[in-house]
């Protein structure tokens, strides 16, 4: 029988991860396109149907999400010029990112 390749992310810490809408759209962009620019999500979010303020969501990604993310590896996050790319992790958490990708059209509303 074959073993499977030891991972540093297991899978209750991915879906602790992807428990929150804004970390799970910011790893869905990441996934679709590397690098990434940190403002775009805080864009993005306020041109939503969401009343959450633009100012609180990027205290929000700055401070919780995107350190959350950098230190499991997910991304890499340049602080000065606010660039994300891949981290040496993601590709523990792909195939779940590309599950959820692939299936969107069948989960409810606002789940991505």
């Amino acid at each position: 029988m074959d073993s499977w390749p030891e991972t540093k992310l297991t899978l209750d810490k991915s879906l602790v991860v992807l428990s929150n809408k804004w970390r799970r759209r910011l790893l869905l962009k990441v996934l679709k396109d590397n690098p990434r620019d940190e403002r775009e999500f805080a864009s993005d979010a306020a041109n939503s149907s969401e009343t959450q303020e633009l100012d609180a969501l990027r205290t929000q990604l700055r401070h919780v999400h995107l350190p959350l993310l950098e230190e499991e590896g997910l991304i890499n996050w340049n602080r000065d010029d606010g660039t994300i790319t891949r981290g040496e992790n993601f590709e523990e958490i792909r195939p779940l990112l590309e599950l959820m990708r692939e299936h969107s059209d069948e989960l409810p509303n606002g789940w991505l």
